[in-house]
């Protein structure tokens, strides 16, 4: 019997269930350690190299050393392969996205109610640079969508949309692009970093001043490689996520993924995300309290 590569000695250590070398020197392994997904057919890695790459998430790295940064594990830097999508995107034309940024301020006035019902002051949606589109969603041809542009550096290069009526729904442009954190442009060199759950929160918090805040673009459970890449260094992390299963198990993979003893839960009551604790009369100082009240993630802090 051969003796393991030290990539398969890795992958025994972390109890991964993997299937044996392929024709090309391939293992696959479950659970994708960059997403959670549990088909052992979507995660290959090279038994010899480490090069990894993700069928699921389009995630990818050069070695064994990104392989255990991504599993959490502090080794030298070895950079991830970011997917090209987002990297290589054209930026959206300024004045096309201006057009649509005046439209939510002047046309949709039912876009720019919504917004300010959801607590968003005015200043905070021109600074966002927050816009509405009508476009098809298979109920009509012209229903009203208000749209979250993501940006690269002062560029835009992608919108995430949210429909408003008759249901929820939500569509990117362009489609099929990779989702970073939203407000990442806005990420610095501070040691303490805010995960909001969703654009809403991500600007509400924004808005109350809390610096460093980004915002998990698809829900809690989105958390990527990209993601963790982008926090991997920061000494505190605060999650803002829902108090509800979704957002514990949310939490609870991120703090798996960056470590407990750094990754902050902040207490909320039941049944209120942060967007709900300030709309029902709860003050930002009362919010701060509740983040210097949150302990390292595994140690509940429980609030009313």
């Amino acid at each position: 019997m051969s003796e393991l590569s030290a990539v398969e000695k890795y992958v025994k250590h972390k109890g991964w269930e993997y299937k044996q070398p392929n024709a090309r020197g391939e293992i696959t392994l479950k659970p994708a350690p960059c997403c959670g997904e549990t088909d052992i057919h979507h995660f290959y890695t090279n038994v010899e190299t480490g090069e990894w790459f993700c069928q699921k998430c389009r995630r990818g790295g050069k070695s064994l050393n990104s392989l255990k940064r991504l599993a959490g594990d502090y080794v030298p830097d070895d950079r991830y392969v970011q997917a090209p999508e987002f990297a290589e995107l054209e930026p959206i034309e300024p004045l096309r996205l201006e057009r649509l940024h005046q439209s939510l301020l002047t046309d949709e006035i039912d876009a720019l109610q919504w917004l300010s019902l959801r607590g968003l002051k005015l200043d905070t949606i021109k600074r966002l640079k927050l816009v509405a589109a009508r476009m098809p969603s298979g109920e009509s041809q012209a229903d009203l969508w208000v749209g979250f542009p993501y940006f690269r550096g002062r560029d835009c290069v992608a919108i995430k949309y949210r429909l408003l009526r008759p249901k929820k729904d939500f569509r990117w442009e362009p489609l099929g692009v990779e989702h970073p954190f939203y407000n990442l442009a806005e990420l610095n060199g501070m040691p303490e970093v805010n995960i909001a759950e969703g654009e809403m929160d991500t600007a509400v918090l924004a808005q109350a001043g809390f610096p460093n805040v980004v915002g998990l673009p698809d829900g809690a459970g989105s958390f990527s490689a990209q993601h963790w890449e982008t926090v991997v260094d920061k000494p505190r992390v605060n999650l803002f996520l829902d108090p509800d299963a979704a957002g514990y198990k949310g939490a609870k993979e991120i703090a798996t993924r960056l470590g407990p003893d750094r990754c902050f839960l902040v207490p909320l009551p039941l049944g209120q995300d942060v967007n709900e604790f300030l709309m029902r009369g709860h003050t930002v100082d009362e919010l701060k309290a509740r983040v210097l009240a949150a302990k390292p993630f595994g140690k509940p802090t429980v609030q009313d």
